[in-house]
């Protein structure tokens, strides 16, 4: 694996083999012993796909970070005309602009959605064929040109196979949950994040013995499958309740169960059968094309799925039941 300087890995909590992976993935972009001495290419595209919530626009900026490309992100009115600033706009201009730049990393969010076959239901949306035709039509440039095209999708099923063929979007980095021992790590971090030395909630913490990551592993453990963006609305739920606490009793310094499990139940409000039919396919899809790459998430990610999954009767399909 490649080792990357001024790449900065302390913004991010866990996830070493992901980030083996990607750095792997994009160490054509870096040097040129792959091409020279492999005959290996610059993938054209890139998608990053996972649940929502689960940081594939931070893991985006990551790559533009290890690769030193500009990061752009391909915002929604572009895909379609439109007026900026009293000029015509739109995709086609937007990504001819970008290709006479240098070394630039388009983001495209909804990739699932915009790159769906044309006989699938889903795609009856006009602008979005338009934008999959244009892509298509230039992405034999983005290697010569420094560009580099990365899609966000939930999910790999109903992208058109044209896109994924060899030479285009054919490298496909899963973006995990994250696991309980990251939770844990997270909780912490997200508690403790832009406070200062004399803060009344750095005091609360301590006198709880929360500023360790031992005392969120129990609370970690109930957050199965939960996603980053639940996990940061948990910490924003605590923090508010302790607040609201702490100024009706300032001698009231420790962090109660019944404070913990009320934060979980508001944080626990996103994880709805929709969300996780998108986990369970985000595995489906994972033990399809990265099953080598990342067999223990894998395995640990169908087991906390499990918790969730309806015991079937006779006549009713499987399905997903939000714990209380």
């Amino acid at each position: 694996m490649a080792v990357f300087k001024n790449v900065d890995c302390d913004d991010f909590i866990g996830y070493k083999d992901l980030f083996d992976y990607i750095s792997d993935a994009v160490e054509p972009f870096i040097g040129k012993e792959e091409s020279d001495n492999w005959g290996i290419q610059k993938p054209a595209g890139i998608i990053l796909y996972g649940p929502p919530g689960s940081g594939k626009i931070f893991w985006a900026n990551k790559i533009a970070e290890i690769t030193k490309y500009q990061f752009k992100e391909v915002k929604q009115h572009y895909l379609g005309a439109t007026f900026v600033n009293g000029k015509h706009e739109d995709f086609n201009h937007f990504l001819v602009n970008a290709i006479k730049e240098e070394n630039v990393l388009l983001f495209l969010e909804d990739f699932n959605t915009l790159m769906q076959e044309k006989n699938s239901p889903e795609s009856a949306n006009y602008e979005d064929q338009e934008t999959k035709e244009i892509v298509l039509h230039y992405i034999s440039k983005f290697e010569k040109e420094g560009v580099l095209v990365i899609g966000s999708a939930d999910f790999l099923q109903g992208i058109d196979p044209e896109i994924l063929a060899p030479g285009r979007f054919d490298v496909l980095i899963p973006i995990f949950p994250p696991n309980a021992d990251e939770r844990a790590e997270l909780l912490l971090f997200n508690m403790i994040k832009d406070l200062n030395d004399k803060a009344d909630l750095l005091t609360i913490l301590k006198e709880s013995k929360a500023d360790s990551i031992d005392f969120w592993k129990p609370i970690s453990e109930k957050m199965k499958a939960f996603s980053n963006t639940m996990i940061i609305d948990f910490t924003q739920s605590l923090k508010k309740k302790l607040r609201k606490e702490f100024l009706k009793n300032k001698d009231n310094k420790l962090i109660g169960e019944k404070l913990l499990e009320s934060a979980l139940k508001e944080a626990s409000s996103k994880l709805t059968p929709d969300y996780l039919n998108k986990v369970d396919q985000f595995v489906e899809d994972v033990k399809k094309n990265n099953s080598d790459d990342f067999e223990d998430r894998i395995l640990s990610l169908e087991a906390e799925l499990e918790t969730y999954k309806i015991q079937p009767k006779s006549e009713n399909p499987i399905g997903f039941h939000h714990n209380e």
